[in-house]
């Protein structure tokens, strides 16, 4: 997964004097629960396109991304949208502001919108990246997103379900048969996942045995490992 273009010094420039002289540079903090209510619609689907020209108004670089929609979770509209970003690269130049996430042709998305511009609710918070198992809320700046935020797809459409009144909570979704993978550069699947198993008492319903027989004398005798093996797979989540 590709998380951007290299960074300059230029580049740098741009976006420290973007963040800063636009009065939309700081986002009110919003959950999914409040993404979901304020969308005026919420699709999944793939960018198709992203191109990048200079606003022939105010001279800075936008991009115009095309997403072909596979799943409405909520409101009806048009197959392919396309929205109208801040940022982007053109001649050698690459703009980015603080709030406007960066999108790459091929990311597969779920995103929150509103208005007939199909705005992002929230900025960069309605926007998430999702290989049809996984989801991850994206970010502003050279910050493609927020690992910490990663979850299993399932969670986060259960979210929006919770969250919408009854005559609008979207069916199931198709099944994402494209090439995204959120495993490669950005290293999520590597953080850890907000599940655990203590709900039950056996989860795994497994029976186990320890081999005690390490002959590294730091180890202790075979009880010893035993009792040190036990405790922490009682208390590992």
């Amino acid at each position: 997964m590709t998380v951007g273009p290299k960074r300059n010094a230029l580049t740098w420039a741009m976006t420290v004097a973007l963040s800063a002289g636009l009065s939309w540079a700081a986002v009110v903090s919003m959950d999914v629960e409040q993404l979901a209510v304020s969308a005026d619609r919420i699709v999944i689907g793939d960018v198709v396109s992203v191109v990048s020209y200079r606003d022939k108004d105010t001279n800075l670089i936008m991009s115009r991304v095309v997403i072909d929609v596979s799943d409405d979770l909520k409101g009806r509209g048009d197959d392919r949208l396309t929205l109208e970003l801040w940022g982007g690269s053109v001649d050698g130049v690459t703009l980015r502001t603080s709030v406007t996430p960066t999108f790459f042709e091929g990311d597969h998305v779920l995103l929150f919108l509103e208005g007939p511009d199909n705005r992002l609710v929230g900025e960069f918070q309605g926007a998430y990246l999702t290989d049809g198992n996984l989801a991850v809320q994206m970010h502003g700046g050279f910050q493609r997103f927020i690992p910490q935020s990663i979850h299993p797809l399932r969670l986060l459409i259960d979210k929006i379900r919770g969250a919408l009144p009854r005559g609008q909570v979207p069916g199931p979704i198709s099944p994402y048969e494209g090439d995204f993978t959120l495993d490669g550069e950005g290293g999520v699947a590597f953080v850890l996942l907000p599940c655990d198993w203590t709900w039950q008492a056996n989860p795994m319903g497994e029976v186990y045995r320890i081999n005690a027989n390490c002959v590294d004398g730091g180890c202790g005798t075979a009880q010893q490992q035993i009792d040190a093996i036990n405790p922490g797979a009682d208390t590992w989540n």
